[in-house]
């Protein structure tokens, strides 16, 4: 895949995945030389301190060399993803200040995962190439999708999104959508769907933000679907269809159909 992700998508990230009680660098900047400058000194400060921070760990895990031999695989897994995904960025110092402070305060806080930053496709691969995708396509591995990470319930562990490319988008460029959470030690799948782009809304319910997608039905025709926090797992509400043929003759729509809701986690016409 060709590199897609814009600075748009990196500015709707650093909303969302700011972890609980602390605030990230240089956030309340407008854009600019300043905020250019202020990144530029903040991710050498990040780096310090997430070298650190590791030492500090890696310490404490001494007495257990089983510990600090997955520790240091993590982490030396974790560089490589960020370098990587940031490398497709076009505001890279951003990207790499905004994943290095996420990885401080994991590591800080040991959160639930922190081992598994960013998870190994072999942990997560059960869940975003079920037997549903397995039966459509030849192939389903890591170079199938994009991995993008979100905090949707502020608690500082990311949730991450795997979005198929190739042969997991439709004609209509609807492109397989996965949303897994780590929780009580296990990886689990907690959305999934065929979808355009993602928005993450003002709202809320039971802590996590509220989402609304959209779907390519026909030339005229787009499925936008909300989907609210259940428990344990997003659940789909009740589907708007937007047809704006129909509108350009006089039918009235709903007003979500023209409501501007700014910046999508991703955006399948994005990709090339």
């Amino acid at each position: 895949m060709k590199p897609w992700i814009l600075l748009g998508v990196v500015v709707s990230m650093l909303m969302l995945v700011r972890s609980a009680g602390a605030e990230e660098p240089c956030s309340k900047l407008a854009g600019g030389s300043q905020r250019d400058q202020c990144v530029h000194q903040e991710l050498f400060k990040a780096d310090a301190t997430l070298n650190q921070v590791y030492k500090t760990l890696m310490d404490s895990f001494a007495k257990d060399p089983s510990m600090t031999a997955k520790l240091k695989s993590a982490e030396r897994a974790w560089i490589k993803w960020r370098d990587a995904y940031c490398q497709k960025i076009s505001a890279k110092e951003q990207c790499l200040l905004h994943t290095t402070f996420i990885r401080v305060t994991a590591l800080q806080n040991k959160t639930p995962g922190f081992l598994e930053a960013p998870p190994l496709f072999s942990a997560v691969r059960p869940l975003v190439c079920t037997k549903k995708k397995m039966d459509m396509v030849d192939t389903c591995g890591k170079a199938d999708f994009e991995p993008t990470p979100v905090d949707l319930n502020h608690d500082g562990v990311m949730e991450w999104i795997y979005l198929g490319n190739g042969h997991f988008c439709g004609a209509s460029m609807n492109c397989s959508f996965s949303l897994v959470q780590y929780n009580a030690n296990r990886w689990r799948l907690i959305l999934e769907s065929g979808v355009r782009a993602v928005w993450p809304l003002q709202s809320s319910h039971q802590g996590y933000r509220n989402l609304l997608s959209s779907a390519h039905d026909t030339a005229c025709e787009t499925a936008l679907t909300p989907y609210e926090w259940a428990g344990d797992r997003y659940k789909d509400g009740k589907e708007i269809l937007c047809n704006f043929c129909e509108a350009e003759k006089g039918k009235q729509l709903s007003p979500l159909c023209h409501k501007e809701l700014g910046t999508p986690i991703f955006n399948t016409e994005d990709l090339p």
